[in-house]
């Protein structure tokens, strides 16, 4: 019996001094990719249904319903066209050479120079000095370089604007920029664009498409379902222009927001009406110089199909 007792307590030593198995962790599966609904109930994600960082007028990704996508054309060049020119390498202020992509020309003594303010750098300041015709034009090298109507995508051409001093009967201007052919110093023949012509239309912005010199003129003056859009002294004004990917329509977006839309007169490819673009500011009465500032030039082009 005393064997048997301490042949137990023996193994009960034994078993008291060796190891401890513990539960093997159930495995866990991670997820990678997909797709988060801004709708989704997470707590985080409820109100996130105008995109990231949210604001309409600069959002990084927005969703539309199915899936999240990259709202800036230049994120991708397989998929989308994309230029940027912000006026930042100049050889020289002669008008010949504009930022990097650009080329100009002057008639009467109108001048191109760089300049800058402490919250535009860089910018390119166009004169038409002091003479009643004198004028500054602006455009991509090639000056049928964009085709609209093969279906591709949206065309956009985005400027930041301001003019020091407006237009008076006195010190009469004109100024034109956006799709065209600038190879001139009047109206283009073929364009997508915007005008400020105070003796045609007042101080307010002027949408235009013309093909074959064959225009619609819609001043963006409230009426005729455009938003009244004002001309103001030394005032920016982020202007876009774009065309849909039919060559359709053709839509003004100024500060952000839709102020007009044409469906008629738009140049398209089919017709073998093609344009640049670019610009031009020319005086027509005055001895007086007029400035026109021109912050940056945007073009994009996002394709259905990765090129």
């Amino acid at each position: 019996m005393d064997m048997t007792r301490r042949l137990i307590a023996t193994l009960a030593l034994l078993a008291a001094c060796g190891e401890k198995t513990e539960p093997k962790p159930k495995p866990e599966v991670k997820a990678l990719g997909g797709v988060i609904s801004p709708t989704a109930p997470a707590p985080s994600l409820t109100s996130l249904t105008a995109g990231i960082p949210g604001t309409s007028n600069g959002q990084t990704i927005s969703w539309d319903g199915t899936a999240w996508t990259l709202s800036d054309e230049c994120s991708d060049p397989t998929r989308r066209y994309c230029h940027v020119d912000e006026m930042n390498f100049v050889s020289s202020s002669a008008c010949a050479t504009l930022g990097e992509h650009f080329l100009g020309a002057a008639q009467s003594g109108g001048t191109c120079t760089l300049s800058s303010t402490s919250t535009h750098p860089s910018i390119m300041v166009f004169s038409t000095v002091g003479s009643g015709t004198g004028g500054v034009r602006y455009s991509s090298a090639g000056a049928a370089t964009f085709s609209f109507g093969g279906g591709a995508g949206e065309s956009c051409v985005t400027e930041l604007v301001n003019w020091q001093t407006l237009s008076t009967s006195g010190e009469e201007y004109s100024t034109r920029f956006g799709f065209g052919v600038f190879s001139g110093f009047a109206e283009p023949a073929d364009g997508v664009y915007a005008r400020y012509d105070r003796a045609a239309n007042g101080d307010i912005f002027v949408f235009r498409t013309c093909t074959n010199s064959t225009c619609t003129t819609l001043p963006l003056d409230g009426t005729g379902g455009t938003t009244n859009s004002p001309i103001a002294a030394d005032t920016w004004y982020t202007t876009k222009m774009c065309v849909n990917g039919a060559g359709t329509s053709a839509t003004i977006t100024i500060n952000g927001s839709l102020r007009g839309t044409i469906t008629t007169n738009i140049p398209l490819e089919s017709a073998s009406r093609r344009t640049g673009v670019g610009g031009n500011h020319v005086k027509s009465n005055g001895t007086t110089a007029r400035l026109f500032n021109l912050d940056y030039v945007k073009i994009s082009l996002p394709f259905s199909v990765a090129r």
